[in-house]
């Protein structure tokens, strides 16, 4: 009977805190939203297809969309499961869902008109632009839905397979697309991390929680001092050229986050699609001139920017800003920073650093050490950063 009451009690207590995050994250929203916006946001239809030009893209429904993003937090998701707050939480999911959404979307169209562009310009209007803003608005809208479009958790995109597949698209229906995806990527795998956080102040333990501590702060930065210009030949490059995320994750090793356990690993060379996993290592066989995917046995959560935040987040506090000011006021040397356009997703991960009491950052694939984090506000329209030491 006792053991029966703590359930109930746990149950309780976990329910009243989730709405409480719930609505506490609720009113962040609403304040984000355009001053003197009464008319909801246009939001993209659910439950039917999306026609440009006799192509389709099916949205995929809400339930979908937090079901895409659970499946990427499995361990976790069983544990909420286990206390049985599990609906709960998708209760606080879904109603966060509306209010971000609607608040991102108006965000995003402000943004638009500030550019001198109309939210109902197509993506062909803005290939024909005369506004280099807007030319360069079409440039990022091709590289997130045909470059990328295998990588996309919120869009089933079934001919998007050229550019002039997509130019018929009006961009009011690409921002509510763009901002689900965003709501998927970084906004689900917070709340996760809330709701294990209230599991933890119970007094619940989690198997995998000594794989996340806080990490050595002069150590990731040293590292990412050291090979900044100079590669580290114990890593290799991913075959896409992108090294950004590759070579973040080879300063968080280096400041102590461990990789999966050997047990868990893939044991296989080649890139595994995981966010459960994280690891790195050299076949034993490999050569100089053993291709790339049977050189090494990799997880997408190394190597990949969104993977690499989803793999993270759910155990590191997060900070997800549009602000400049707000960014600045919550970096720290050795914290992770990652960029992204104003449509689409995060495309780039790089160490925060410092240098003549300036923020900066590190990076790779365009190598960068120690440059002026303004050059980032300027390349970017969205930051997030996960405080990892």
């Amino acid at each position: 009977m006792k053991q029966r009451k703590r359930r109930t009690w746990v149950r309780a207590a976990v329910s009243v805190l989730l709405v409480l995050v719930m609505v506490c994250t609720s009113a962040v929203a609403a304040l984000a939203a355009v001053p003197g916006s009464s008319a909801p946001a246009r939001s993209a239809p659910q439950g039917r297809a999306a026609t440009a030009e006799k192509l389709t893209a099916q949205e995929k429904s809400t339930e979908q969309l937090i079901g895409d993003a659970l499946a990427m937090n499995r361990s976790a998701v069983d544990a909420l499961k286990q206390q049985k707050v599990y609906r709960d939480f998708l209760d606080t999911v879904a109603a966060r869902q509306r209010t971000w959404v609607r608040a991102e979307v108006s965000r995003m169209t402000k943004v638009l008109k500030g550019m001198g562009v109309s939210p109902q310009s197509t993506v062909k209007e803005l290939k024909a632009s005369e506004n280099p803003e807007a030319r360069a608005l079409y440039k990022d809208i091709c590289k997130w839905l045909v470059e990328a479009t295998e990588d996309s958790s919120v869009l089933r995109y079934s001919q998007f397979t050229s550019v002039k597949a997509i130019e018929g698209l009006d961009l009011s229906q690409l921002l509510s697309w763009s901002a689900l995806q965003d709501f998927v990527d970084t906004i689900v795998p917070e709340l996760l991390r809330y709701a294990l956080d209230v599991l933890r102040q119970l007094g619940f333990e989690f198997e995998n929680d000594p794989l996340f501590p806080m990490l050595d702060q002069k150590a990731i930065v040293d590292y990412a001092h050291k090979y900044a210009k100079k590669y580290n030949s114990e890593y290799r490059v991913p075959d896409s050229g992108s090294d950004c995320t590759n070579f973040v994750s080879q300063a968080l090793y280096a400041g102590g986050l461990s990789m999966s356990p050997s047990s868990i690993r893939g044991t296989n060379p080649g890139t595994t699609e995981t966010t459960e996993e994280w690891y790195y290592y050299n076949s034993p066989s490999a050569t100089a001139d053993t291709p790339y995917e049977r050189a090494v046995a990799v997880s997408t959560s190394w190597v990949r920017v969104e993977d690499l935040y989803t793999y993270l987040a759910p155990h590191y506090e997060t900070v997800t800003s549009t602000n400049d000011n707000e960014v600045r006021n919550n970096l720290k040397e050795g914290y992770v920073i990652q960029g992204g356009k104003l449509v689409g997703r995060y495309e780039h991960s790089s160490i925060v650093t410092k240098k003549s009491d300036k923020w900066c950052y590190t990076a790779h694939t365009n190598d960068r050490k120690d440059r002026d984090m303004k050059h980032y506000f300027n390349a970017y329209d969205k930051f997030r950063i996960i405080k990892v030491c």
